[in-house]
């Protein structure tokens, strides 16, 4: 084959991966990187629900500059899972004035969670109106990607949590590629449509969690401005934590 002809097989692989995530990964990876994060790919963890071995798409973690060695430090991640839209996501909110009742748990190692779960961090509190369901514009009958994709964010959370022997804490982040709304209803029964470019939904939709938990999901457009925001929580948590519960 001379190099001014087609390869086929490259071709279409190429076209083939114009359908898959790998962008997206890629993309998180290196925007979070240049944010200051230290980011992985590849990472594997036990799925709960199916006792399978699943990859994370991006683990990005907060290195703390000051403390080493680093078992000195409770480590903070964001786990970061990637998917193409195949319609509009869609955040349903509500008006919630409590606060307590905005509150999320944090998926932590030991008694971290507990702990830090009444301390109100902003990483773990939704604003009013609040995210509390992820749905996407679909043909009845048709699966709810958006949800799916939160259950496996919180899964992969989750099975991280049960592999870490160190202090830390995951917070669950979807990065979508495709346009994101946000939708609620005010008194006189009309909806209340608009375009978002990121959300934290305080999030039951996890069958066996006791506790709502925060998820962030984050369109492509706004990545760089929304990492900027995770580093500055996911500092103000880290330093708390290590200050009180690191041993």
């Amino acid at each position: 084959m001379s190099e001014a002809e087609p390869d086929k097989l490259l071709d279409d692989v190429r076209e083939w991966l114009t359908t898959q995530g790998y962008k997206l990964e890629y993309e998180a990876a290196r925007r979070l990187r240049a944010a200051g994060l230290d980011t992985r790919q590849g990472r594997t963890y036990r799925d709960e629900s199916t006792g399978k071995t699943r990859d994370v798409d991006v683990l990005a973690e907060l290195l703390h500059p000051a403390l080493r060695p680093p078992q000195d430090h409770v480590h903070v991640f964001g786990v970061v899972e990637c998917k193409w839209a195949t319609g509009p996501w869609i955040v349903r909110k509500a008006a919630v004035l409590d606060s307590e009742e905005r509150q999320a748990w944090p998926i932590a190692t030991g008694r971290l969670g507990g702990d830090i779960a009444g301390k109100f961090f902003p990483l773990f509190q939704g604003p009013s109106p609040m995210g509390f369901a992820i749905d996407q514009k679909r043909t009845r009958g048709a699966a709810n990607e958006a949800h799916d994709t939160f259950l496996q964010v919180v899964s992969a959370a989750r099975g991280l949590v049960n592999d870490e022997k160190r202090q830390a804490v995951f917070h669950p982040i979807v990065l979508v590629g495709g346009p994101l709304l946000s939708l609620w209803y005010e008194g006189d029964g009309e909806p209340r449509l608009s375009r978002s470019e990121w959300e934290r939904v305080v999030w039951s939709g996890a069958p066996d969690l006791p506790h709502p938990v925060a998820v962030d999901v984050v369109t492509r457009s706004a990545l760089v401005d929304y990492a900027r925001v995770l580093v500055g929580q996911l500092t103000e948590l880290q330093d708390y934590a290590t200050r009180y519960f690191a041993r």
